[in-house]
């Protein structure tokens, strides 16, 4: 799957849990998430290995390319399933990939239109966030991709000046 995201810092948490349960959204059971971040030599691309285990105790892999955008501050990303977990690290290192930082975080998801996805984001030691997530394919307009979630933002009472250019292990690392 590839997506476009955005991302905010909350600051507000009453006034945007009110928001959502005014607008008839309810958040989804609380899923865990354990990124491993690894990056090559090309400082706006890296690959991420994430474990995430459900409400119920069942655990996922997933292997993740992740490409910034600093244009607009979007992150476009490209999503696979993986069984084996430790297979799909020894080939991220075999091809030159560092570990670089780790990322715990309990997210919460919730569909607010039928293309935009929410999710509420607790970073262990970085805080709390929403992000807002858009499949798209390859014939997409990306900047028309963007516009739509800038102004999901907005109706969500959030001025896009709000965007973060930093993904949570981009934090951790210079923390």
């Amino acid at each position: 799957m590839r997506t476009v995201n955005v991302k905010v810092e909350l600051n507000e948490k009453i006034e945007f849990l009110s928001a959502l349960q005014q607008a008839g959204l309810k958040l989804s059971d609380t899923i865990l998430q354990h990124d491993r971040v690894f990056r090559g030599t090309q400082p706006d691309k890296k690959l991420i290995v994430r474990t995430e285990t459900s409400p119920d105790g069942l655990q996922s892999y997933y292997l993740i390319y992740r490409q910034f955008s600093a244009n607009d501050s979007t992150l476009l990303n490209y999503t696979t399933s993986v069984t084996n977990y430790e297979q799909t690290v020894r080939i991220i290192h075999g091809l030159g990939y560092k570990l670089v930082a780790e990322v715990d975080k309990q997210r919460q998801r919730v569909d607010i239109t039928d293309t935009i996805s929410l999710c509420f984001d607790k970073a262990k030691g970085l805080g709390e966030y929403i992000k807002l997530e858009r499949a798209v394919s390859k014939d997409d307009n990306l900047n028309w991709v963007r516009a739509d979630l800038a102004e999901a933002l907005k109706a969500l009472g959030i001025s896009e000046g709000a965007k973060l250019a930093s993904a949570y292990s981009d934090m951790t690392v210079k923390k």
